[in-house]
């Protein structure tokens, strides 16, 4: 009877592993607008910058987004991370504020909410001068 009790459970436990999620995608591939993301020449040095931010669809035209938020994390474990956002572009134009704290490698999550609630999000690596 033990014997019989094990096998049902691991039998359990395989099967609910193996199902597919329930969860949605937020977006679909076909849909998912382009994101480019670009520094004004001051940018790679500390101090306070511009971030630019734009947003494009699969043609190249502009993407209106609801919110841009931006997070940059350097490299470093333990170093405290940077989070600006705005709600205001131009033709798929963001321009946001930001500062880099520190010099050497960061990354920049780039968080696009749509006018309809699709978030993409996309990640930048740059190399910051001291």
């Amino acid at each position: 009877m033990t014997r019989m009790l094990v096998l049902l459970v691991a039998i359990t436990v395989a099967l609910v592993g193996c199902r597919e999620s329930a969860q949605t995608p937020t977006a679909t591939p076909e849909n998912v607008p382009q994101i480019d993301i670009a520094l004004e020449a001051e940018a790679t040095s500390v101090g306070e910058t511009v971030l630019i931010v734009t947003v494009t669809d699969a043609t190249g035209a502009p993407v209106e987004a609801q919110e841009v938020r931006l997070r940059g994390d350097m490299a470093h474990a333990g170093m405290m991370l940077v989070q600006e956002q705005t709600d205001s572009g131009e033709d798929g134009v963001y321009r946001i504020p930001f500062g880099w704290t520190m010099g050497g490698s960061w990354t920049v999550t780039v968080t696009v909410v749509l006018t309809d609630g699709t978030t993409v999000e996309d990640t930048f690596d740059f190399e910051i001068d001291s």
